[in-house]
């Protein structure tokens, strides 16, 4: 099918046109920006401060603080963020505990993991911090978080850190997986390189994420079933002709392509993204990995289409799909 293509453009789908960021993190210096000392009058929920940075964020100064309060069992560790305009409520909470442990315990919060950054430069900054849980008797894996907080926003990591004797001697046991939390599903590519770095940094165990597939399987059932877009009398080059596209979604979605009567073509696809409302497919081996958008408009009619994408001259849009 190969000589087809002066017909049409198979729907390309702008996903990846954003500019990419680099992975850098501000500067100590540079990260504090504020005009009041927010952190001086602060009451924090743990007894012990541990930590209190000020920044401000599109015209506001805000503040996080964290502290830890230790008990004859445990420990409790507390992350606030609070806005120069409420220093009596916080607008973001984070709460995590060590409880009835009878060996050696201790939440230790790792100060050079933090940082204020804007990756994605639109304005409202990004906290990122790790900790660690440990509640053991003898030489093995600690818990370990990350969080990522872009306004009331959160990214977590969820895992295990290489114990002492594991990172002094550069080896890597076989720890369990560490695992990436769904909510980067909801966050640019590059927040997740960015918290996969610093985790690797404070030596986290290997990272899996398991939430692509949670992105999937609870909707794809809804779109399952083939669809058919048939697009006839196209004229091109003073010839006419007519397109066929078979869309068959399943797991691993198929479309088949003919044009006239020559031979049909199949091509293999990866299901990217699915909700209620859309489904994104792309190619799975072709060099461009042409991406495909299928949903349904106000009329209820099912649609493929989306920014960028057409198949003909004149372009168009989107067009309008049977379901069989």
């Amino acid at each position: 099918m190969k000589h087809l293509s002066y017909l049409f453009l198979i729907l390309i789908f702008f996903i990846s046109c954003k500019k990419q960021v680099p992975l850098t993190v501000i500067s100590q210096k540079d990260k504090i920006e504020t005009n009041t000392s927010l952190c001086e009058n602060l009451k924090t929920k743990g007894v012990q401060k541990i930590l209190c940075k000020e920044w401000s964020n599109k015209k506001l100064d805000k503040a996080i603080v964290f502290s830890k309060t230790q008990s004859n069992s445990g420990e409790e560790f507390f992350a606030e963020i609070f806005t120069s305009n409420n220093l009596n409520s916080s607008i973001v909470n984070i709460y995590d505990f060590i409880k009835d442990c009878p060996v050696d315990y201790s939440i230790n919060f790792f100060k050079e993991s933090f940082s204020i950054s804007d990756l994605d430069n639109n304005g409202v900054k990004e906290i990122t911090f790790l900790y660690e849980l440990a509640c053991q008797g003898g030489i093995g894996p600690t818990k370990m978080k990350l969080i990522m907080i872009e306004g009331t926003n959160k990214y977590i990591i969820r895992g295990s850190r290489l114990d002492i004797v594991s990172i002094k001697n550069n080896i890597n046991p076989n720890y369990p997986n560490s695992v990436i939390d769904k909510s980067f599903n909801a966050a640019p590519k590059f927040f997740l390189e960015y918290a996969k770095e610093k985790w690797n940094k404070n030596h986290g165990t290997k990272t899996i994420n398991k939430s692509k597939t949670n992105t999937v399987t609870p909707y794809i059932d809804k779109w399952k079933g083939t669809y058919n877009l048939k697009l006839e009398g196209l004229v091109h080059m003073n010839e006419t002709h007519n397109l066929n596209y078979i869309f068959k979604i399943k797991n691993d979605p198929i479309i088949i392509v003919q044009l006239d009567d020559n031979p049909k073509e199949k091509i293999n696809c990866e299901i990217l993204k699915v909700s209620k409302d859309t489904l994104f497919f792309q190619e799975k081996n072709s060099s461009q990995k042409s991406e495909y958008k299928l949903y349904k408009n106000q009329q209820r009619d099912y649609i493929i289409g989306g920014h960028s994408i057409y198949m003909i001259n004149p372009p168009n849009g989107s067009y309008t799909v049977a379901k069989e």
